[in-house]
Order: structure tokens, then C-alpha cells, then sequence
């Protein structure tokens, strides 16, 4: 039997493979682009927390922001298959400040995600390849001082603004901590108010008139919603950033977050945003502003990004194990793999596949979730074996590393850890599922302190140990 097969995402959400000689498609999800921005207040100490790691862990970009590592200590922040990109505060009295990006390692490696050299230490940018989302796209990790700090920058959003505008063409989608209260002033100009501050300027003014007709296009709310109420001087500055340089505030406008623009700092501000390019927004599936967790941030919410990925996205895990006992490196594409890789389907695995969900849909069958199973097995099988044969995919006699299926904790993580963090987890929920009470509020609050001494106390004992036996 002769045929072809071929894959494209749609909607950002699934995969349809279609073999070619039978009239059946069938789908396997396909799972988005994923971004993450916390503002941790001192990464080391975070990444002693299984919590953290687990967060992090399960998305694809994480802006990293306050980090407050040096050079020295930067030398300790590892975290399997990411690689971390730092850009420390060169002067300091006390360490502060600081931001970074982990980013997979695989996505550096073959050059999908580059670093932007050179940016000042308040903002740090890469590059997304067009291979991800289908356009070159430019990411920010943003950290903007509070006004009142000896280390704040008068002309920092100026300068940022300068960056966008002067040394790059392309959309932008940044992140961070901007310390901007904005309330719910606009963010782009009506026609009325473009005339006066850009003194008729008919191309900027047709500009404008187009990206209003795309927020249209796109059923992007012009008005946005926000819980904070109130404005401070960087807040009026965010916005001129905005209008200047064409981007828009998702917050309280998109995703889990519209109509809401939920407090993202001490349960009582909006300071951390989420700005995007107009060009961006149709490839917006999802944002949110995630709960507060004192193991991710003394004081900031997190908050989540999911961007329509340009083909099929898979973790390390995906490659699949259960067929055979041999162990496999983490998945490497390079773009003359693609012949190579066509012509080595199983097309007789796939007619039988195919026929096999013929008989389903012609019998009316009762598709069990067994059935369901079996089928996304057989699938991953037949990509598998494909991606061994063209060499995307090679053995190694060495354990695969499997970060969100094998826990691995510190070598001085001990029981009495363990059953803090539950505390603090069980704590947390209660307090979740009430309607702001705040005797669970306290108790939360309680636990993590508790979360934390423990932590420190078990480090402690450990390098102790460590000393005794040297």
C-alpha cells in the first residue's frame, strides 16, 4: 500500500493527521506555547522548594525576575533540561534586583530561542524563531524599579521604549514586574486624542485606525478591566510606552483574566503585566493571572501566557518508552531529517489504524477510553520509530531524565520537609476554597512561615553533616 500523511495544527489546540488513501482524520492534542513570569524575590532560595521547581518545570519560558543573584551565585541555579539566562545588577550594596529567563534546553540548542546581547540591566530580550509561532517574535523579561528606590531609572520605560522602537521590526510580547499601577486608563489612542498628540500625522493616524480595526477583527475588548484603582507616575509612563511603541495591556482583557484585571501584588495592586504587539493577540490562547503562592513569591502573583504554536509541541516524556526497554535522548530536529523522516512511516501501520476508527465510526461502536489509549499509543509509536530512523531520536544506554514524572528532591530534603510542605499545601487549599476567611487566611500564612524554617533548618543540618565528615 502507497500514501501519504501529513499534520497541522488548528486553533492551537490539536494535531490532525490525515492519511491520504482513506477518508478519516484523526486528531492527537498538541498542546501550546508556554510563559511564565514571577517576580520570585530571590530565585536560590525558591529553587529550594519542590513546589517551585514543579512550576517551572511545566512551562516552556519562565521570566525570572528579582532574582537577586550575583555572578557566584548564579552558578548554583540549575534546573534540568532548562537552560538559565542571567543579566545580574552590576552595583549593589545589598543583593538586589537581577532578572533571567529559563529557557529548554533543546529550544537553545537548535537555535528556536537566541539571546538579545547588550540590553540595559532593567530588561532583557530573546528572539523566538518564526519555527515556534509561525513569526519571528520578540520576548522581554522587564524588572522596573520602584520609583522611590536608589536603584530606580528615570528614563527606564524611555529606554526600553527606544529598543523596541529603534533596533527591532518585529512583534513583542513582554513580561515582568513593571511597578506601574495603571487603573484602567487607555492604552492606545482614539482618533481624536492621536490628532492632537501626534499633530495630524496622516500615516501614524491610518496606523492607528488599522490596529483599532484588528482589535475588532480579533473581538479583543478595547476597554480592559482592573481591580487596582489607582495610578502612580510609572503607571502613566507604562501607558505612553504603550501607545508609543503599539502594545496592549492583556490584563483584564484576554484569557482567564478578562473583565477581572485581578491584583497581582499583595492582594491590593496591578504591577505585573503582560504586554503584547497587536500582531500577537490571534496567537493569545490563554492568559491569567495565577494565585499567590508564597513558595513562587514573597509578594507577587505568577503570571501565565499560552501562545498558538506554529506546529505540534511535545515534552521530553512524549517520546514514548513503553515499547520497547531501550532509553532514548531528548528529541533534536534538524530540517534535513524531514525527508528522511516521511519516508520512514509505517504507511500499512497507519491504513490499519485508520480502518480500525472506519469500523468504529461505521459500526456506531461504544468507544471506550481503552480504545482511546491504544490508539494514542499505536500513534506515538509510528512517530517514534520515524524519528529513530531519520536520527532525530538516538539511544543512549544512560537513564532518561524525566523532570515532571520523577520527583527529585535536595540531597538534604528529609521527611520533617515533606510533611511541612503538606501542611502548607493543605493549608493553602482550605484557604482556596473559602470565601476569603481570613482565620484560613492566617493559617496559611502560618503554615508557609513554618514551610520555610524548616527548610532553612534541614540546609542547616545538612551542610553540618558535610563539615563533620570533612
Amino acid at each position: 500500500m502507497t500514501g501519504d500523511i501529513h499534520g497541522n495544527v488548528n486553533n492551537g489546540n490539536t494535531v490532525q493527521i490525515q492519511n491520504l488513501t482513506q477518508e478519516h482524520v484523526y486528531t492527537i492534542s498538541a498542546r501550546p506555547i508556554k510563559l511564565l513570569s514571577i517576580n520570585v524575590c530571590g530565585l536560590l532560595s525558591k529553587l529550594n522548594t519542590p513546589d517551585f521547581i514543579n512550576l517551572v518545570s511545566s512551562y516552556d519560558i519562565i521570566s525570572i525576575l528579582e532574582t537577586k543573584c550575583d555572578d557566584a551565585d548564579v552558578k548554583n541555579v540549575n534546573l534540568d533540561h532548562f537552560e538559565f539566562i542571567p543579566l545580574n545588577r552590576s552595583k549593589f550594596v545589598n543583593k538586589s534586583g537581577g532578572i533571567g529567563f529559563f529557557i529548554r534546553s533543546d529550544w537553545i540548542d537548535s537555535n528556536k530561542v537566541s539571546v538579545i546581547e547588550g540590553t540595559p540591566e532593567h530588561f532583557l530580550l530573546i528572539k523566538l524563531d518564526s519555527i515556534l509561532c509561525g513569526f519571528d517574535l520578540i520576548c522581554g523579561a522587564v524588572y522596573i524599579e520602584p520609583e522611590k528606590s536608589k536603584y530606580a531609572k528615570p528614563n527606564a520605560f524611555i529606554e526600553l521604549e527606544d529598543y523596541l522602537t529603534n533596533y527591532y521590526n518585529l512583534p513583542v510580547l513582554l513580561l515582568g514586574d513593571f511597578n506601574a499601577r495603571t487603573a484602567v486608563i487607555n492604552d492606545f489612542l482614539v482618533d481624536d486624542e492621536y490628532n492632537v498628540a501626534i499633530h495630524d500625522d496622516e500615516v501614524d493616524l491610518n496606523l492607528r485606525k488599522s490596529n483599532l480595526e484588528l482589535l475588532q477583527e480579533y473581538g479583543c475588548p478595547l476597554d480592559r478591566f482592573s481591580m487596582d484603582k489607582k495610578t502612580n507616575n510609572y503607571g502613566s509612563e507604562l501607558i505612553n510606552l504603550c501607545q508609543n511603541a503599539g502594545l496592549l495591556i492583556t490584563n483584564g482583557r484576554i484569557g482567564k483574566d478578562a473583565s477581572i484585571g485581578k491584583f497581582t501584588c499583595k492582594d491590593s495592586s496591578v504591577v505585573d503585566y503582560c504586554l503584547a504587539s497587536y500582531q500577537v493577540l490571534p496567537s493569545i490562547l490563554h492568559f491569567e493571572v495565577k494565585d499567590f503562592n508564597e513558595c513562587f513569591s514573597d509578594i507577587h502573583c505568577a503570571i501565565q501566557v499560552h501562545l498558538k504554536p506554529k506546529s505540534a509541541i511535545f515534552d521530553v516524556e512524549d517520546v514514548d518508552q513503553s515499547a520497547s526497554n531501550d532509553k532514548f535522548k531528548r528529541p533534536k530536529w534538524e530540517n534535513e531529517f524531514e525527508d528522511v523522516f516521511k519516508n520512514s512511516i509505517n504507511i500499512d501501520k497507519v491504513n490499519e489504524l485508520s480502518a480500525f476508527i472506519g469500523d468504529l465510526y461505521d459500526n456506531d461502536a461504544d468507544i471506550t477510553q481503552n480504545d482511546i489509549d491504544n490508539l494514542y499509543e499505536d500513534i506515538k509509536a509510528i512517530l517514534k520509530n520515524s524519528a529513530v530512523k531519520c536520527g532525530s531520536i538516538k539511544v543512549n544506554n544512560g537513564p532518561i531524565k524525566n523532570f515532571k514524572k520523577r520527583k527529585k528532591y535536595k540531597k538534604w530534603w528529609n521527611q520533617e520537609c515533606e510533611n511541612s510542605r503538606n501542611r502548607f499545601n493543605a493549608a493553602r487549599k482550605r484557604y482556596q476554597n473559602s470565601s476569603d476567611d481570613q482565620n484560613l487566611l492566617n493559617d496559611r500564612k502560618m503554615a508557609s512561615k513554618e514551610y520555610k524554617k524548616v527548610i532553612n533548618k534541614a540546609i542547616r543540618n545538612y551542610h553540618k553533616e558535610i563539615h563533620k565528615k570533612i
